[in-house]
């Protein structure tokens, strides 16, 4: 019985480790207190990238925005609940960061959306 817990174990780590997404973002907006959180792999993070010195972020009612310094080759949304507008964007060039934006249907109700991303390129 311990052989088969850590077989399935060692499994499951091995289906994990060879993932080919190796961030993963979580943009959440809470109606209770009308404010929008941004996580990457589970620690949280500001919703703008510090690193864009002297820009200001975006600002909408019940909308969530996150800008990410960062050059991705690919990105995928996984997950969005309660959102009525998406903008969703990355690319590799000096000039293109992740974006991604959504906008919930009322201030009362909580919105998501996760996003996986890559910079490894896949070779067939």
């Amino acid at each position: 019985m311990r052989f088969f817990l850590i077989s399935i174990f060692l499994g499951l780590f091995s289906l994990y480790a060879s993932s080919a997404y190796e961030d993963t973002y979580l943009l959440k907006y809470s109606s209770k207190d009308s404010n929008c959180t941004l996580t990457k792999n589970g620690e949280q993070i500001p919703v703008f990238d510090p690193r864009f010195k002297d820009k200001k972020p975006p600002y909408n009612a019940y909308t969530c925005n996150a800008i990410i310094k960062e050059q991705y080759n690919d990105c995928k949304i996984v997950q969005k609940e309660n959102t009525t507008a998406v903008v969703f964007s990355f690319g590799t060039y000096e000039f293109t960061n992740l974006l991604f934006a959504f906008k919930t249907p009322v201030k009362s109700i909580d919105g998501m959306m996760q996003v996986e991303c890559t910079k490894k390129l896949h070779h067939k």
